[in-house]
C-alpha cells in the first residue's frame, strides 16, 4: 500500500525511504500517479464543503416557497424550518430546497422544535396545535406544553438581552436596562439576535431587515430583501447569515452585517 513518507520530498511504500527522485525512477507509472495524490503526514485533511461553495448556494439567495409562509426557525442542526399556509417544511441550508415536511391543509402560524428530537410542534389557523414528526414525514400528537410555547407572546433572548414585538412596535431591553422602543420605517413583525448578543435584527412589513447595536439600539445598516411582509428574520450562526420568510412565499439568505466596532 502506497503510504507518504514524514520527510519531505521523500515517499515510502512500506519499506525504508530514499531519495524521492531515485524512487521515482523505479517506480512503475502507476505508483507514481498514486503517489501525486498522496497525503503529506500532517497536512490538514479536506474540509466538508460548505454552502456558498456552488453557484447555485452563494449567499444573497432567495428562493420561491410553495406556499405563503409565516414562520422560521433554525434547528439546532442547522436546517431551516419554516411554517406555510400549507404546513411545515424543513429545508436544507445551502440549496433551500425541501429535505422533509408535513403537509397541513390548516397551515402553520407558529413552529417550535422540540429539544433533541426532529419533532416539530407547530399552530394551526384554527388555533389548534399539531406536530410534524421530520423524520417520518408525518403528522403526530402535539407536546404537552405545545400550546403555551406557540401561543407565548414573540420574542428573542441573547446574553441577557430581550427583545419582543407588541403590536406594530419593537421593543429592546438591555441587560439591567430600561426597555427602548426602536425606530423603524413600519410594522415590525420579526426579531432576533447576532451570536453575541451585540446586535439586534428586526424585520418589518415594508420588505425591510433592520439591523441594531445593543445596548446602544442605534441603526448600523438597512437591508431591502424582499418585496413585503417579511414575517420572521432568524440567525444561522453557523454561517454567518439571516435569514428571513415573507408573506408573498419567499425565503432569503444574505451575510449578516458586521456591526461597527465603535
Amino acid at each position: 500500500m502506497l503510504e507518504c513518507g514524514p520527510e519531505k520530498e521523500r515517499w515510502y511504500n512500506n519499506a525504508s525511504t530514499v531519495d524521492a527522485r531515485k524512487r521515482r525512477e523505479k517506480w512503475p507509472l502507476w505508483l507514481l500517479v498514486g503517489a501525486v495524490g498522496c497525503q503529506r503526514e500532517g497536512e490538514p485533511a479536506a474540509r466538508p464543503r460548505r454552502c456558498g461553495d456552488a453557484p447555485s448556494e452563494a449567499r444573497g439567495s432567495i428562493r420561491a416557497l410553495p406556499a405563503q409562509a409565516y414562520d422560521l426557525v433554525v434547528t439546532r442542526a442547522g436546517t431551516y424550518v419554516v411554517g406555510t399556509a400549507r404546513g411545515v417544511m424543513e429545508l436544507d441550508p445551502c440549496s433551500l430546497t425541501r429535505r422533509a415536511g408535513c403537509d397541513d391543509t390548516g397551515g402553520a402560524h407558529r413552529v417550535s422544535p422540540r429539544d433533541g428530537a426532529r419533532v416539530v410542534d407547530y399552530l394551526r389557523d384554527d388555533g389548534t396545535a399539531s406536530a410534524c414528526d421530520l423524520a417520518r414525514a408525518e403528522r403526530v400528537a402535539p407536546d404537552g406544553d405545545a400550546n403555551a410555547r406557540l401561543r407565548a407572546p414573540y420574542g428573542a433572548q441573547s446574553h441577557g438581552h430581550s427583545a419582543w414585538i407588541d403590536g406594530s412596535v419593537a421593543w429592546l431591553r438591555p441587560g439591567g436596562q430600561v426597555a427602548r422602543r426602536l425606530a423603524l420605517s413600519d410594522e415590525a413583525l420579526g426579531v432576533a439576535f447576532g451570536a453575541d448578543g451585540r446586535s439586534l435584527a428586526v424585520s418589518d412589513r415594508a420588505g425591510t431587515v433592520v439591523f441594531f447595536t445593543v445596548p446602544e439600539g442605534a441603526v448600523y445598516a438597512r437591508e431591502a430583501v424582499h418585496v413585503r411582509n417579511v414575517y420572521r428574520v432568524a440567525l444561522d450562526a453557523e454561517r454567518g447569515r439571516a435569514v428571513s420568510v415573507s408573506g408573498p412565499g419567499r425565503i432569503a439568505v444574505r451575510t449578516w452585517p458586521a456591526r461597527p466596532s465603535r
